[in-house]
């Protein structure tokens, strides 16, 4: 949540990261709750705007890219036997799958698992 004055930012030498995200359309208002100030609830508009950001900033911020990130993440979850966190990861990637190339076969998800790990 932030307050509606810190959307305001219009120095471009000094402009925080949300205000920027939010001016540059990364970030959209979700919800607007007025008390004591107008607060409003951030968040990312589309899938296809979280991917290329979350894509964008990892590699900004950890010098790796998703893929390297992912990969990391399920070698842990299997060194750790974490099975809900692998479990999940593995949705996560099954759920990035164009509906327009879903298959109804098995063997299809057979494959797309194996490539997970």
């Amino acid at each position: 949540m932030v307050y509606s004055n810190f959307l305001d930012s219009y120095d471009p030498i000094n402009v925080g990261e949300i205000p920027l995200l939010f001016q540059t359309g990364y970030l959209t208002i979700k919800n607007k709750d007025i008390h004591d100030k107008v607060t409003y609830t951030l968040g990312i508009p589309k899938l296809e705007v979280k991917e290329s950001l979350f894509g964008n900033l990892l590699k900004v911020y950890t010098d790796k890219t998703l893929e390297e990130i992912q990969e990391m993440t399920i070698t842990e979850q299997l060194k750790n036997k974490d099975t809900e966190g692998l479990k999940e990861s593995i949705n996560i990637r099954l759920s990035n799958i164009p509906y327009k190339i879903h298959e109804n076969d098995e063997k299809y998800y057979h494959s797309v698992f194996l490539v997970c790990l």
